[in-house]
């Protein structure tokens, strides 16, 4: 009896393709998954494609200085997750907080290494 968190998480490792195109532009790739999304980083929804998404899911960035980035994930115009990623200062690993609406005090934390 009892209710049970899960505090130590093994994961797959994932691979992230996030690339700067112009000044205020993204394009986000995730190749596991073949999912895209591509457009600005004012906030703007832009559809994230990919053939197992589900039409109506939507990914927005916003530039929150130099080497962070704030997400807020959508399907349907709900609110899924919100998120954060910042590049660390000598650009080698990039660190993303993610949580539910409402449940900020159970952030996840996924920490990525720059592949040359």
């Amino acid at each position: 009896l009892g209710t049970w968190k899960n505090i130590k998480v093994q994961a797959s490792s994932e691979t992230y393709i996030i690339t700067i195109p112009a000044p205020g532009q993204i394009r986000f790739e995730n190749p596991a998954y073949q999912e895209t999304a591509t457009g600005p980083t004012d906030g703007t929804p832009l559809p994230y494609v990919g053939p197992e998404t589900p039409q109506g899911y939507t990914i927005s960035f916003t530039a929150a200085g130099p080497s962070h980035l704030k997400y807020v994930n959508k399907y349907n115009d709900k609110v899924v997750n919100l998120g954060t990623m910042v590049v660390s200062k000598d650009g080698k690993t990039l660190t993303q907080v993610f949580w539910v609406p409402g449940k900020e005090k159970e952030k996840a934390t996924a920490v990525y290494v720059r592949q040359e």
